[in-house]
């Protein structure tokens, strides 16, 4: 049987997936499908038995039923009965707690959820007031503390939080210090990467500091929008979540070492392994690290078994194992990543090789290594690109055609700083003069390398149409389109003996995949949609039709950080207008970030923010106008009227498909001031409106986790109409 390991985690994978999906439907599918495949395998007049996979096929199938059914009953089933309730929390802080716009948030282990013996995990944020002092290893009780499981847009678990063993989450409450826990080897593997980290942070500007950390530790919440948007529409996000092509980069490093001094190559990857295992403990085991890691580990352990080590067979080993230890991994951005950037790395390898044998012919050496370089990188970084694209082009919306060339100027100067960072972090520990300078020069070195970097991903992402925008539909069905197309070819090349169908179906494949890409720079009706940001009280609505936004800003309290994740991603869209209704001094640094960020074609602001601004010298975006009620056109597709009354303010959004009535302030009747139809949407901020509409198609409350706990909530939550709180779902998006 040829790969029989890269069989078993395709399987394993496919499984998983399909169990996700569809849960309990699956739990019986799965093990049944795979049952009478294996029974069908033995009737001899099938002649199935020529396929030898199948058994294993069927093996792999019941292993990942079996592991995801476990994996529900004993871990995440006994969890989702504290899912939208107000509980107090005793446990201990096993992540360093993160300071970001004005709140803590750490993980915690606990010990006890409402006077119960648990032992699970829970992300759990808090004010900065209600968490000073806080350090690792402490043990707390939060009180009165809102927990739940975070959902997606279809109202469902969102499940990409269970690769990392944190189902739940808390936020609010009193925190109050217990007692400090005895402290354990993985204390001072978490204590050992605040170290370096603080090290980076003492000697570094703090946006180097956040990609050198982001590149070393795959930790990228302290870089800054500018630089993640730059990396992001350049094609270069990679580089700031640790990989396959770190490890791989660094073990290369090591082994190319170890052969100048010809040490054998057995001992060269016990070297590359311990180098690895040291590489997660400086890390504090974060998931992707650890995934990473373990992949590179398949290949390395290959020659001390006498078997050649295969790449797909390691990969598919590596997927097999991680999947059935926690089914949910496959659920992860970091890991799908990981593995599509390898298989298509893999992929290259071979006309990489010829690549080598063209270049080998040029005489001199510094022109041939030079070719060498530029040829070899292109194709792996195309390879890898074309591989990665589904997933990245479906969590980051956007396709980057730059992002090539941006991989061939970066790769290498993105290796050299992470040497350079690490040798400036380990020498920064040692209390000497001399050293201290050398620490210095490094860093110095490393700010170079990394501003290097930077400026390059700047330059090439703001590019117009460096990246256009993608859609998850048409994504959806670019995938399977280009599969029948790919399994067509398979079968023909199978009863013609030849190669030319699967090429052939390969370019149609490639046709088809760009001409996807290019459906939404075209307006349909699918694209209109409306995004309630998750921002406590405040209403932030951000409106989409094909590749034009309009952002309406509400900002009373703090600026929610995820309002930038809804705008203009891709070079090829536009911010048409940028609308601000609440007169506060957090809105200051949204216009200023949004000027930066995404130039909006128009801005209305009312007179008292343009005296705000005017007071503190901050620049407003070109074409603003003064006012903001009115009546506004987004993309000839959708009608949005804005009304601020004596007593309440609120939106009306008419679009193809249904009319939205939002509150910006006050909690009024809509039926004192508009006249409502069948099926409208209606969209509260605050707390839970004292009359609902009884023909409201749906219902989005935009509040804190306090409206969990509230009794009106739970009236209406249970009326049968389909309400959706921001507090639990996170931001809500709806057609329209």
């Amino acid at each position: 049987m040829k790969r029989p390991m890269l069989i078993s985690g395709i399987t394993i994978a496919i499984s998983c997936i399909f169990l996700i999906l569809f849960s309990k439907i699956a739990y019986v599918v799965v093990p049944v499908l795979a049952v009478s495949v294996f029974i069908l395998y033995f009737i001899k007049p099938l002649k199935l038995k020529k396929f030898v996979f199948l058994p294993l096929i069927c093996v792999c199938a019941l292993l990942a039923a079996l592991s995801f059914v476990l994996n529900n009953h004993l871990l995440i089933n006994p969890v989702l009965k504290y899912d939208n309730t107000v509980q107090t929390v005793t446990g201990k802080i096993i992540t360093t707690p993160q300071h970001n716009n004005g709140f803590v948030t750490f993980t915690i282990k606990t010990l006890t959820i409402d006077k119960s013996t648990e032992n699970i995990r829970i992300a759990v944020s808090l004010s900065e007031e209600h968490a000073e002092g806080l350090k690792l290893y402490d043990v707390i009780s939060v009180t009165d503390s809102s927990i739940f499981v975070p959902r997606n847009n279809s109202n469902r678990y969102d499940v990409s939080n269970y690769s990392d063993g944190v189902i739940l989450q808390g936020t609010g409450g009193n925190a109050s210090l217990l007692w400090k826990a005895q402290r354990t080897p993985y204390y001072y593997c978490l204590k050992f990467k605040e170290d370096i980290s603080k090290q980076i942070n003492n000697y570094t500007t703090e946006n180097t500091a956040g990609i050198l950390t982001g590149m070393i530790f795959g930790n990228s919440k302290s870089i800054d929008s500018d630089t993640i948007n730059g990396f992001r529409n350049s094609g270069i996000a990679h580089l700031l979540a640790v990989s396959g092509l770190h490890t791989s980069l660094w073990c290369s490093l090591l082994i190319l070492i170890l052969k100048l001094f010809n040490v054998p190559e057995k001992l060269r990857n016990s070297f590359c392994i311990v180098f690895l295992c040291a590489f997660c403990v400086v890390s504090a085991f974060t998931p992707s690290v650890m995934r990473a890691s373990f992949m590179m580990l398949i290949i390395l352990l290959a020659p001390f078994f006498k078997r050649r080590g295969d790449s797909l067979n390691s990969l598919g080993l590596a997927v097999a194992v991680l999947l059935l230890i926690n089914p949910y991994t496959i659920a992860s951005v970091s890991f799908q990543l990981s593995v599509t950037a390898t298989f298509g790395v893999i992929a290259a390898s071979e006309y990489e090789r010829k690549i080598h044998s063209k270049t080998n012919a040029i005489k001199h050496k510094i022109p041939r290594r030079i070719t060498d370089y530029i040829c070899t990188s292109l194709l792996v970084s195309v390879f890898a690109g074309i591989f990665t694209l589904p997933v990245s082009a479906y969590y980051f919306n956007v396709f980057s055609i730059l992002s090539p060339v941006a991989n061939l100027l970066c790769v290498i100067p993105a290796f050299f700083g992470m040497v350079s960072g690490l040798i400036s972090v380990a020498l920064s520990f040692f209390n000497n003069s001399f050293i201290a300078d050398i620490t210095i020069l490094f860093f110095d070195f490393t700010h170079r390398i990394l501003t290097f970097i930077s400026k390059i991903s700047s330059s090439i992402g703001s590019l117009e149409y460096c990246t256009l925008p993608v859609h998850k539909e048409i994504l959806i069905n670019s995938i399977i389109m280009v599969s029948l197309l790919l399994f067509m070819g398979y079968i023909i090349k199978a009863v013609t003996k030849s190669s030319k169908p699967i090429t052939i179906t390969a370019i149609f494949s490639v046709i088809c995949i760009f001409i996807n890409i290019g459906i939404p720079l075209f307006p349909t009706k699918y694209q209109n949609t409306l995004t309630v940001v998750s921002s406590g009280n405040n209403t932030n609505i951000v409106l989409r039709s094909g590749t034009h936004y309009m952002y309406i800003a509400n900002n009373e309290d703090e600026i929610p950080s995820g309002i930038y994740d809804h705008l203009p991603k891709a070079t090829s869209e536009a911010l048409d207008y940028y609308i601000v209704t609440y007169t506060s001094y957090n809105n200051l640094t949204d216009i200023e970030k949004i000027n930066r960020l995404a130039s909006p074609t128009e801005t209305y602001i009312a007179p008292s923010i343009k005296y705000l601004c005017d007071g503190r010298k901050i620049t407003l975006p070109k074409n603003t106008l003064i006012g903001y009620t009115g009546e506004y056109t987004l993309n000839d597709k959708i009608n949005v009227e804005i009304v601020d009354t004596y007593r309440i303010k609120y939106v009306i959004i008419k679009g193809t498909e249904n009319t939205v009535y939002i509150h910006l302030h006050g909690n009024a009747d809509f039926s004192d001031v508009v006249d409502t139809s069948e099926g409208d949407i209606f969209i509260y901020c605050g707390k839970t409106p004292a009359n609902i509409p009884k023909n409201a198609k749906s219902v989005i409350i935009n509040s804190n986790t306090g409206i969990i706990a509230d009794k009106s909530y739970s009236r209406l939550n249970q009326s049968g109409i389909d309400i959706r709180a921001t507090a639990t779902h996170g931001d809500i998006k709806v057609i329209i």
